[in-house]
C-alpha cells in the first residue's frame, strides 16, 4: 500500500512541475513586454522632463509684416535641426484672434529661424542657445497685445504677450 502512495505522490509532483512550467512559458513573454513598454515610456518621459524652451523677447512695428522672437534652449538637451521646424509649432497674433503659423510655407503667414548664438557650431539648437524666429505675416501689424505660444516636437512650449 505504501508504494502506490508513493507513486502516486510521485505522479503528482510531475504533473504539478510540468503544469507551472506551462503556466510560466506563457506568463514571461508577456513580462518582458510589459517591461519593454515601460522602458520605452520611461525614455519618453526623460526626454520630456530634459525638454524645455523659455521665449526671451518678442517685438513688431505698427505697420510692418514681420515680427522677430528670440527663443532660449533651457532644457538639458539639444534639438536637432530637423524638429526645430518641423516638430515645433508656432502660435501667433492679436488677442483672440491668434493662429497656427506654419513653417517654411511658400507664402505668408510663414516662420523661419537662425540660431543666432551657436555655441559649439554644430547647427543643433543646444541648451543655453537661443534662436531667432521670423514671422512674416500677410498684412501689417496694427496697434495692440499680441500672443506668441511656441511648442517644441515633446510639448515643451512657453507663452509670450507682448504689445506694439
Amino acid at each position: 500500500m505504501a508504494s502506490s502512495s508513493v507513486i502516486t505522490e510521485s505522479i503528482l509532483s510531475v504533473a504539478a512541475i510540468v503544469s507551472i512550467a506551462i503556466v510560466l512559458a506563457a506568463f514571461i513573454p508577456g513580462l518582458y513586454y510589459i517591461e519593454s513598454a515601460q522602458r520605452s515610456y520611461v525614455a519618453q518621459l526623460k526626454t520630456e522632463l530634459e525638454t524645455d524652451v523659455k521665449i526671451i523677447f518678442a517685438s513688431g512695428a505698427e505697420g510692418s509684416t514681420e515680427v522677430k522672437i528670440w527663443v532660449k534652449n533651457t532644457g538639458y538637451t539639444a534639438i536637432s535641426s530637423t524638429l526645430i521646424g518641423s516638430g515645433s509649432d508656432l502660435f501667433f497674433g492679436p488677442k483672440g484672434a491668434f493662429q497656427h503659423i506654419p513653417f517654411n510655407n511658400t507664402s505668408p503667414p510663414t516662420w523661419s529661424y537662425v540660431i543666432v548664438n551657436d555655441l559649439d557650431d554644430d547647427g543643433e539648437w543646444d541648451p543655453q542657445e537661443t534662436i531667432q524666429i521670423q514671422v512674416s505675416l500677410t498684412s501689417g501689424l496694427s496697434a495692440g497685445d499680441y500672443y506668441v505660444r511656441f511648442s517644441v516636437y515633446t510639448g515643451s512650449y512657453d507663452e509670450y504677450w507682448f504689445s506694439i
